[in-house]
């Protein structure tokens, strides 16, 4: 009986030392996100190349003024997991450099078109401090990202659509975590990163979250509301063929802009 007592009054000691560890933040924020690159549509799958592209601002594709999203993280002391989710809408008109096709649909160089261009991604990312420390750390890790991704290219006069199946990738990443803490200020950067091939599908990302957050009242321990200035950068590079075959698309962008957030947590 006295070694069950004393098993749980440890197993308790641990459990609360765990907790008073354990710290968590929520970051809804809105930004912009700006879009760059090439990207290439094409009927016969597998023969993309860059020729076949068609710059973004062919393609109409603009900054999205409003992305909305949401970030997570929990601190466990020895580890840090972050969620995060954000949705942007890039499309616009354009005129055409280069023909796109699907097996129905062709659409020449020089039309003028309507885009579609919807991006959504995720991540779920944990790391291990390597420094610990109140004032700076520094973590590795690994995780995963998804990308929501919806493309498509109307041709204004006639109404012809070049329309790729939506396209869901997951893939893992690794994923290293910096950051600093000064009186009220905390800095902070993750960055995830992977090249990967599967079934013919290729990709290559990097995504880089940074920001800075001056607490305004409260403390970590019992609850604080902290404003949150960033940067958010990711780098696309993907071959693949849609899930109908009907065509290969071939897109390398990247995007990158600027957000605030409101920081609560404790």
């Amino acid at each position: 009986m006295k070694r069950s007592l004393a098993a749980c009054s440890i197993l308790l000691s641990l459990f609360s030392a765990a907790c008073s560890t354990t710290h968590f933040s929520v970051l809804p924020r809105g930004g912009k996100f700006e879009p760059e690159g090439d990207i290439a549509v094409s009927g016969d799958a597998g023969t993309v190349g860059v020729s076949a592209s068609n710059s973004v601002e062919a393609l109409g594709l603009v900054e999205d003024d409003r992305v909305p999203g949401i970030r997570g993280d929990v601190d466990f002391g020895i580890a840090c997991l972050t969620v995060a989710w954000q949705q942007s809408e890039n499309g616009g008109t354009g005129t055409l450099e280069a023909e796109i096709s699907d097996d129905d649909t062709t659409i020449a160089a020089g039309t003028d078109i309507e885009s579609v261009f919807d991006f959504g991604l995720g991540e779920v990312l944990v790391t291990f401090d390597m420094i610990p420390g109140d004032t700076f750390e520094l973590g590795l890790g690994l995780g995963a990202t998804v990308i929501d991704l919806d493309v498509s290219v109307t041709d204004i006069l006639t109404g012809d659509v070049v329309d790729p199946d939506r396209q869901l990738f997951a893939a893992p990443l690794l994923a290293v975590r910096a950051g600093a803490r000064f009186w009220r200020l905390d800095v902070q950067a993750l960055l995830g990163g992977i090249d990967f091939s599967y079934e013919g599908d290729s990709a290559s990302l990097y995504d880089l979250d940074a920001f800075a957050r001056l607490n305004l009242f409260g403390e970590p321990s019992r609850g604080y509301g902290a404003l949150v200035v960033g940067y958010r950068f990711f780098d696309l590079d993907v071959e693949y063929d849609d899930d109908s075959g009907s065509s290969a698309v071939d897109a390398d962008v990247t995007f990158d802009g600027p957000y605030v957030a409101l920081s609560l947590g404790m």
